[in-house]
């Protein structure tokens, strides 16, 4: 369970249409933070191969989006998030204890493991520093 999450970017400043394209064309900048943010400072020592399409997006479990929604009162399974609404919700997620919250998780099936919420919040850090949205197509399944 769960959807597939990409960064994204408005195409234009009238915030009404932004990049539909999961193949996304991240420039080499915004690729750099997210790999500096997302990837173990081992296996980037070791030259570890990394997948663009991997780096810039996230599959959140049904359990995770519960928690992340009951942190940051946001939805990961809405169709857009802009750019503004990521940032307030990593800086949410940053002060919050991770473990507390998966602690007291009453939904629906097993909690997430402490690694999600936490890659979870890698991924909402790069799109904040790089300030990308993030678009959840109705279409995309994997």
């Amino acid at each position: 369970m769960g959807e597939r999450l990409f960064a994204a970017k408005l195409k234009d400043d009238s915030g009404d249409d932004f990049v539909r394209d999961y193949d996304l064309e991240l420039s080499e900048k915004i690729l750099s933070v997210f790999y500096l943010t997302r990837i173990d400072p081992i296996d980037r020592k070791e030259g570890v191969g990394v997948d663009v399409f991997e780096l810039s997006s996230f599959k959140p479990s049904g359990a995770c989006m519960d928690i992340i929604k009951d942190i940051t009162e946001q939805g990961l399974s809405q169709e857009w998030i802009s750019p503004d609404i990521v940032k307030d919700m990593y800086q949410l997620l940053e002060k919050y204890d991770v473990e507390k919250a998966i602690a007291e998780y009453d939904g629906w099936g097993s909690p997430p493991e402490p690694l999600e919420i936490v890659e979870l919040i890698k991924f909402l850090k790069a799109c904040s520093e790089c300030n990308l949205g993030i678009y959840n197509p109705p279409w995309y399944t994997d």
